[in-house]
């Protein structure tokens, strides 16, 4: 590898470590994420009001095109917040549906080039047992 400016070699970037999960973790049902999508450079576009109005309301349509439940969302001034269950498609997919439709937005009614960063954070959220599961477990045994 060369660098751009100077022309000089330099060593090879390691490899970045892979913190997903398998891709099929990522459509099951009954698996809750917290998901966390930065602003690029973790910059304050979302303290407009008008602008989060809509970047919202792109958000809860494709939850319900692609049946994703949302549990609960917070839109900070640098980043989004939520508590999401996969639906018919991938989390995946609908988080890149999700960045490339608000980025379109940021463009065109903003003059913002690159509006989310590269990836998101995520952490799976442990399965809780309800009552009624307890229950059948019980007339079960």
């Amino acid at each position: 590898m060369y660098d751009t400016k100077t022309g000089a070699q330099r060593a090879p970037l390691p490899k970045r470590k892979c913190i997903r999960l398998p891709r099929e973790a990522y459509a099951n049902p009954a698996s809750t994420f917290n998901i966390t999508i930065d602003a690029l450079e973790r910059r304050r576009y979302f303290a407009v009001r008008t602008f989060n109005d809509e970047v919202v309301a792109i958000l809860r349509r494709l939850a319900v095109m692609y049946g994703t439940p949302i549990r609960i969302y917070c839109l900070m001034p640098t980043h989004l917040h939520m508590l999401i269950n996969p639906g018919v498609r991938s989390l995946i997919d609908v988080i890149a549906e999700f960045k490339k439709e608000t980025g379109d937005l940021a463009r065109e009614t903003r003059r913002i080039e690159d509006l989310w960063q590269r990836s998101f954070y995520q952490s799976r959220q442990p399965q809780r047992e309800t009552p009624m599961d307890k229950d059948s477990q019980r007339t079960a045994l």
